[in-house]
């Protein structure tokens, strides 16, 4: 065959030899995928926004460096029906000044970020997402007032072991109108005296809790069994946040890859669109299959807003995460590090006896220990109070002014006894109290073994997801390996033009979103892993991601254009 001219030629189907002819419609009949291939439906896969503006002449479609090969396919995608071989089909070859278009691959798969995408710099937008949470997470914070405040009433507690000291100070005159000798209490002293007395009186006094009952012992251990739920409270924060951010991360970023997906089928379709139109005008065309690739292109863009729709929703719930304003402006330019590998654990090993370690698991047996203290300390407060109780005292006294009786003040006396408090009736109140005591023990005794069952069944859930995506991932892996061969094959017959470009297209959409569905798979075998490492070792999962997502560690999830893009071109 010769090469294309550097001028426009007119090339009429009619004039070929009927035996070329023939041969050409029987290559038509040969074509191994339809002229209107149905698009892929959207998969859920990896996929970045990029927005291309497809080519709508076919001057311009051949202009993209396929030389010969593309003019003959072109001519091809014309149709020769007989009723058409006095038209003649028009082809321009590209000028030397015109920009030839970029291949739609190469520019589907040049960036893996949206249009304005600005790199992150310095590090991992995962550990920076991370780290935002942990620190301004509102459920961390509120864990961490509880602890707070738990620890506030364990000190209480402990309080009441201790001697109670107290000091009075007391000033004060007493006038006796009567012109008798009269008696005045002044604090534990009694003063005789027959006209105005001022007096001036100082006492310390102690107390100790000699036996209460078992009130203290028990409200002592509830305030501690309080503490350590607060700091299992507070790492089953830390532990459900860090893994709400990876999960949300990657639910958005799977969401950009989609987005990407769609963009991506909207280019093709859109040129194929634009040929279909071509032929239409030349009668090579029905109008039927015009209207259904058009409601195919309307198709896709319905889909393409509904995406765009979900991945802000995504990016509005993970900015509420982190707790922290401007979070979202963050996340608008694009998710695109590749989520790390959890630290190596046997999944195999990983049992029940893992449910029994979970900080949600030992906050429900925290509480329920917390409500059985509680009845023992409302049953102690039916026995008696023994209280020791110590005193002494100063007193000064004057009938002549304040000056003179604070001036007088020296020790008068002390005391020392031993007080015994027993409620006789009536008990309704004590009652009451043990009846709410003990319902809230029941309750509690219900939370700790939902607590049980839902570890239980969380543990089943995280190891039938690494086992299914794993398995998943391996028959992506196989599918994608079966569409890169078909791509080849189709590539070669393209080149020999027994396929129209539509075809062609068809080809390379199938094996992208192949290889889109893969990268998407791994991805949620990664957050899987980490799920069921979770766990294993639930206090330092947090821990572990941060460190594992700080800048150098996670590899960047955008193909180059080198990569994936060179291997479909």
């Amino acid at each position: 065959m010769n090469a294309l001219p550097a001028s426009p030629e007119t090339v009429a189907p009619g004039l070929l030899p009927p035996a070329q002819a023939q041969a050409r419609r029987a290559v038509k009949k040969r074509s191994p995928v339809g002229s209107t291939p149905t698009p892929p439906a959207p998969i859920r896969t990896p996929a970045a926004l990029s927005h291309v503006v497809p080519s709508t002449t076919v001057a311009l479609a051949l202009s993209s460096g396929h030389g010969v090969t593309k003019v003959r396919n072109s001519a091809a995608d014309a149709g020769t029906h007989p009723a058409d071989h006095a038209a003649a089909v028009t082809i321009m070859a590209p000028r030397a000044s015109a920009p030839a278009l970029p291949d739609l691959h190469a520019t589907a798969h040049s960036s893996a970020a949206p249009v304005g995408a600005v790199a992150a710099g310095g590090g991992s937008k995962l550990h920076e997402l991370l780290a935002t949470a942990l620190a301004n997470n509102s459920d961390i914070r509120l864990a961490d007032q509880s602890l707070r405040e738990a620890q506030a009433e364990s000190l209480d507690a402990f309080g009441q072991f201790l001697p109670h000291l107290n000091f009075q100070a007391q000033t004060q005159l007493y006038g006796n109108q009567t012109n008798h000798p009269a008696v005045s209490l002044i604090g534990s002293t009694i003063v005789v005296t027959q006209s105005n007395n001022y007096s001036n009186y100082l006492s310390v006094m102690a107390s100790l809790n000699l036996f209460e009952g078992g009130q203290g012992i028990a409200n002592l251990a509830a305030s501690r069994q309080g503490v350590h739920a607060g700091h299992e409270q507070v790492s089953e924060r830390r532990r459900r946040t860090a893994l709400n951010v990876l999960a949300g991360y990657e639910e958005l970023q799977s969401l950009q890859w989609q987005l990407r997906a769609i963009q991506r089928s909207l280019v093709f379709m859109r040129q194929d669109l634009a040929l279909a139109e071509q032929r239409m005008r030349q009668g090579n065309e029905s109008r039927i299959d015009l209207n259904q690739m058009r409601s195919q292109v309307a198709n896709l863009e319905a889909q393409r807003q509904d995406t765009k729709k979900r991945l802000v929703k995504a990016q509005t719930n993970l900015a509420l995460l982190t707790g922290k304003t401007g979070a979202f402006d963050l996340l608008q330019s694009g998710v695109h590090d590749s989520i790390p590998t959890p630290p190596e654990f046997d999944v195999a090993t990983v049992e029940g006896a893992a449910v029994e370690n979970l900080p949600s698991v030992q906050v429900a047996r925290a509480a329920l220990r917390k409500a059985r203290d509680r009845v023992d300390a409302v049953r102690g407060s039916f026995l008696p109070n023994v209280n020791l109780q110590t005193g002494y005292n100063w007193i000064g006294t004057s009938s002549q002014g304040f000056g003179r009786a604070i001036g007088s003040t020296s020790p008068s006396n002390y005391t020392v006894g031993i007080s015994i408090t027993q409620t006789l009736a009536p008990f309704t109140g004590h009652m009451a109290k043990l009846d709410t005591a003990e319902a809230r023990s029941e309750a509690a005794l219900i939370r700790y073994q939902r607590a049980l069952q839902e570890g239980r069944q969380e543990l089943r859930v995280n190891q039938e997801e690494v086992r299914a995506g794993t398995a998943r991932l391996a028959a992506l892996e196989s599918i994608y390996a079966r569409a890169r061969q078909n791509q080849k094959l189709m590539e070669e017959l393209y080149a020999h033009g027994r396929i129209s470009k539509t075809d062609r297209h068809a080809a390379q959409i199938k094996t992208m979103n192949a290889e889109d569905a893969c990268r998407d798979a791994r991805a949620q075998l990664q957050v899987a892993r980490w799920m069921l490492y979770a766990m294993v070792d639930p206090r330092h999962v947090a821990d572990s991601l941060l460190q594992k997502t700080q800048a150098g560690e996670a590899d960047n999830a955008a193909p180059s254009s080198s990569g994936a893009g060179a291997e479909h071109a």
